[in-house]
């Protein structure tokens, strides 16, 4: 089993007020983005750029679509059980964002052993609390939890 990698360009329903209604907005907007042909798109158009164009011209191409967008998401699922380092049991895993350009945000999520981790990457230059968006991300979840009892 070989994961590859699938960019997309996703616009979030930020006018929604409502976090449930956003979540679900969000998703039914990703799952049409997965069903569509952009994912294979954008990797195989990226596979044949790699094979003809020099690997600069491939650089200065990412960045241009990176200064395109305010901030990379990313999920994982993870493993569903605890994974070991030889005998060394390894109970959480910290998921790193691939940053590219001048992008200023980004927030990585990744499910492991039955939980989820989230991380976050903020350029000092577009935000001095990064701390304020990680208490957001935390109230979110827990409002959406809330109103899912």
């Amino acid at each position: 089993y070989q994961r590859r990698v699938r960019a997309v360009i996703l616009s979030f329903p930020i006018e929604e007020t409502d976090p449930r209604a956003r979540l679900l907005e969000t998703q039914k907007r990703m799952n049409r983005l997965k069903r569509s042909v952009v994912p294979f798109a954008n990797y195989y158009s990226l596979a044949l750029a790699l094979l003809v164009v020099p690997y600069g011209g491939i650089i200065k191409l990412m960045n241009y679509v990176a200064s395109k967008c305010t901030i990379i998401f990313t999920n994982v699922p993870g493993p569903s059980h605890v994974m070991t380092l030889g005998s060394i049991k390894l109970y959480e895993m910290i998921p790193w964002v691939p940053f590219s350009g001048d992008m200023g945000y980004g927030v990585s999520v990744i499910t492991y052993a039955g939980g989820v981790q989230v991380g976050l990457m903020a350029d000092v230059a577009m935000c001095d609390n990064p701390q304020f968006i990680i208490d957001e991300i935390v109230n979110e979840v827990k409002i959406l939890l809330n109103g899912l009892s």
